[in-house]
């Protein structure tokens, strides 16, 4: 990997851009329940468009929203599925949703140190119910993954978390959430 003037990953920050570039994806974790929305603002211009998909049912604990180049979310996605059957194929019973981030987020890291392979232009969000409630993790375009309450990636990302740090709290209920989603939407102008 190349290191440009400012001591960061060229390709990284090329894999970042794309994902920037794409839909925006909103989720949000509440008391007893977590929402996940995609919005793709290309519709608006053209209205003939095919629509994709951007949200994954990865297992039926586990959903995953995406952003970002849509042949590196196929790849992820599929290999996400494998994990999943492979894991309960060991061990007898389903994997958890930290599992399975860490192990996505060791698949996308592996693209940005070898060579031959460009970084994945991707961001995810894992989703879904475990015993101690729902879960939320995010997964950037360079592997790391974080444990989060609400996330963004994708256009307008930076403005909407500014939006949802001032208005979240930990005890939203579903209705609360998607108030809170469509507030942030209007506000944003997606």
């Amino acid at each position: 990997s190349m290191f440009n003037s400012r001591g960061k990953i060229s390709q990284i920050e090329n894999a970042n851009k794309a994902v920037l570039q794409s839909n925006t994806v909103i989720s949000i974790k509440g008391l007893n329940s977590i929402i996940t929305m995609t919005i793709d603002s290309n519709l608006k211009k053209d209205i003939t468009s095919q629509i994709e998909p951007k949200i994954f049912i990865i297992n039926k604990n586990i959903v995953i929203s995406a952003s970002g180049l849509k042949p590196d979310i196929i790849l992820v996605v599929s290999k996400a599925r494998k994990f999943c059957k492979d894991f309960h194929y060991n061990y007898g019973h389903e994997i958890s949703i930290a599992i399975l981030t860490k192990e996505i987020s060791n698949y996308i890291q592996s693209y940005t140190c070898s060579s031959g392979f460009r970084p994945l232009g991707v961001s995810f969000h894992l989703l879904g119910f475990e015993k101690n409630g729902p879960q939320l993790f995010e997964i950037t375009a360079d592997g790391k993954f974080f444990d989060l309450n609400f996330s963004s990636i994708g256009k307008s990302s930076v403005d909407i978390l500014d939006f949802l740090k001032l208005r979240w709290s930990r005890d939203l209920s579903m209705k609360n959430i998607l108030d809170l989603i469509f507030n942030c939407l209007n506000n944003n102008d997606l």
